[in-house]
């Protein structure tokens, strides 16, 4: 009995018809959606993972409506924001994984816009991962979480134009995170840089800040275990190094009574770095000596992998 169907384009239809090929079938659960959801009768009330690639944000959330029992969502592809306000979706029961796109390269209007609409109209107390590509407002993105009271553990903020203020803002939301990896890179087909990895960020993500103008107690997200950062060179290499050996040498298991999780693995990819700057050697060899030490360490160079091993 089918279970998963992937809809890859649309197909040129009569007007105002629909095809009802995969609407009897009692044990699909996975659909991948490529093209207009009304060409399509479907049976949504069943899904419980969906990936949308549609530019409407508004038939993207009017989707989502038809799908109570969705665990895993992805709206992809986003291009146009909605031209009113939208009604409310709880999706409390389920939804666990949530990824919200926009298309970066064809955006048609405000992706902060498409952003907010999302943000606000969408309400997931269960949200256990949240991937966002595009720019948005940190209020909008902190009033969801707030609203939402979800138990949230993994992040991926994606290509989009954030600021080092903006990623604080967010990362002081979501203090219980465990996993978060920030794709800064824009693109070289477009030779741009999103200038949002900072030293300032990285020394809020280090305990015991070397800092002076940061107290021990400024530190940001002590339940970290994975960091994954793709960059340009942005910053100075010691508060990399700082951030790093802060949370993987145990010199501390909790600070002011909040218990603070060693690194388990780190992933770095810095972009750019053809004509620009490159990490020092020597910054390089304390890398490897983290490695050998037993800290999962994968350094790339605009995605080519450099090795770790020592010499």
């Amino acid at each position: 009995m089918l279970e998963k169907v992937e809809i890859a384009q649309a197909m040129d239809l009569v007007p105002n018809t629909s095809i009802s090929l995969f609407e009897n079938l009692p044990r699909l659960h996975d659909v991948l959606l490529k093209g207009p959801s009304h060409c399509w009768n479907l049976p949504w009330a069943q899904l419980t993972r969906l990936r949308y690639h549609v530019s409407s944000v508004r038939e993207g959330v009017q989707v989502v409506h038809l799908c109570p029992q969705l665990a895993e969502c992805t709206l992809e592809m986003l291009a146009e924001a909605a031209d009113m306000d939208l009604p409310p979706i709880d999706l409390s029961r389920h939804l666990r994984f949530l990824r919200v796109a926009v298309n970066i390269s064809m955006v048609t209007h405000s992706a902060e816009a498409i952003m907010k609409t999302i943000f606000t109209c969408l309400t997931a107390p269960e949200l256990v991962a949240l991937e966002v590509v595009g720019q948005f407002a940190p209020e909008d993105f902190i009033s969801f979480l707030t609203r939402s009271d979800c138990p949230l553990e993994n992040l991926f903020l994606g290509p989009g134009y954030v600021n080092p203020n903006t990623l604080i803002a967010v990362f002081k939301a979501v203090p219980g995170l465990r996993r978060l990896v920030v794709d800064a890179d824009m693109g070289t087909t477009r030779r741009l840089q999103n200038r949002a990895i900072t030293a300032k960020v990285l020394e809020r993500l280090t305990i015991y800040p070397a800092a002076e103008s940061l107290s021990d107690s400024d530190y940001l997200l002590p339940q970290l275990e994975h960091l994954g950062l793709t960059t340009g060179m942005n910053f100075l290499d010691q508060p990399l190094l700082d951030l790093i050996e802060s949370r993987w040498v145990p010199w501390a298991t909790e600070v002011h009574g909040v218990p603070v999780m060693r690194l388990t693995s780190v992933d770095l990819d810095f972009t750019g770095t053809t004509t620009g700057r490159w990490l020092h050697p020597t910054s390089v060899e304390a890398l490897k000596l983290f490695s050998e030490a037993g800290l999962p360490i994968s350094l790339k160079n605009n995605g080519t992998q450099v090795s770790l091993l020592l010499s």
